[in-house]
């Protein structure tokens, strides 16, 4: 109490509450030189109007340090990481508004620093998985060069060249994912139409397609736009489209099919081929995983980063499974 009494806000209604008994006391005094008679009467009424104002004024105090102990009873329980909210507080004065206000701002600043908290971790497990995915690719091309001689330099060059590739495709999407865990993608967007962006993307896959022997079934209507970061969105196309071709039986064919909806663009990859195992959908859009049908280079990051790529991109993606093979179906939302 001493330290209520103590502070700079309380001064006020201290000092109002001494020059009200001392006004008051004047008054009894002058009234006691005029009515001697009635000395006890007004002692009595001194001392109850005394008591009344000290009783006004420690109450109106009260009503100021109280919500001021709550809004610092709530700021000192965030400090310690809890968020806690008394409806029973929430009234229409000012300092209801105020309490109001301040578990909004600790709501939102804890969520922030769990936010931070998790894309540290997420950003030291992205350097650890770099530095465990790039051991092997430089184990391997340090022993191949401590066995090249002039005998064996042609082959070993071949297979050297091949590593190194390897190590820059390696690097380049644990980058990327990186990126993703670290929601440090692109925002910038512009408008192109998916046609062309499909195109595009498909040609990096001609190989893989002969090789395969797959027919493709194109239904995109060359009018469809959408707006995107065209360099990521690239990149989540083929990883999308290498893994239906990837996936496909030879001499199948895989249907690529576009429609537009009030609400978003849907783009659907179906393939005829493996199925995907029940056991493994919980897990497709995770980091480094591989399923029982993974190819055998497959490093298992490029549906996390397509995912990743599509939630920048306010869209989203999903696989299913068909009666012959795999859907893969992309929405971007409008």
């Amino acid at each position: 109490m001493r330290r209520q009494l103590d502070a700079p806000e309380a001064k006020p209604i201290i000092q109002l509450g001494i020059s009200l008994i001392a006004v008051m006391s004047v008054v009894h005094v002058i009234l006691a030189t005029q009515f001697p008679q009635k000395i006890l009467l007004l002692g009595l009424t001194w001392l109850l109007t005394t008591a009344l104002i000290i009783y006004f004024c420690s109450s109106w105090l009260k009503k100021i340090t109280k919500p001021i102990k709550i809004v610092t009873d709530q700021l000192r329980a965030a400090r310690m990481g809890e968020v806690k909210y008394e409806m029973v507080l929430n009234n229409e004065g000012w300092f209801s508004g105020l309490y109001n206000e301040i578990f909004h701002y600790v709501r939102q600043t804890t969520s922030m620093r769990a936010e931070i908290e998790r894309d540290r971790e997420q950003l030291s497990q992205a350097i650890t998985d770099i530095a465990h995915q790039l051991r092997t690719p430089i184990a391997v091309t340090e022993n191949l060069l401590e066995l090249v001689d002039e005998t064996n330099l042609p082959k070993n060059k071949t297979i050297l060249l091949e590593q190194n590739e390897r190590l820059a495709d390696l690097v380049a999407q644990l980058i990327l994912l990186a990126r993703v865990d670290t929601h440090t993608l692109g925002k910038a967007k512009q408008p192109i139409k998916l046609s062309n962006l499909l195109q595009k993307s498909l040609n990096y896959l001609l190989p893989t397609i002969a090789d395969g022997k797959i027919s493709l079934d194109y239904q995109v209507d060359s009018e469809i736009d959408i707006s995107v970061n065209l360099a990521l969105m690239q990149e989540a196309l083929v990883n999308v489209l290498k893994n239906a071709f990837e996936h496909a039986d030879q001499d199948t064919t895989v249907e690529i099919i576009a429609r537009e909806t009030p609400i978003a663009v849907i783009l659907e990859v179906n393939n005829s081929g493996p199925t995907i195992a029940e056991e493994d959908f919980p897990h497709l859009f995770e980091r480094f995983y591989r399923g029982e049908n993974s190819a055998k280079n497959n490093l298992g990051v490029g549906l996390a980063i397509t995912k990743g790529i599509m939630q920048a991109s306010d869209g989203r993606i999903m696989l299913k499974n068909l009666p012959d093979g795999v859907q893969y179906q992309l929405e971007w939302f409008k």
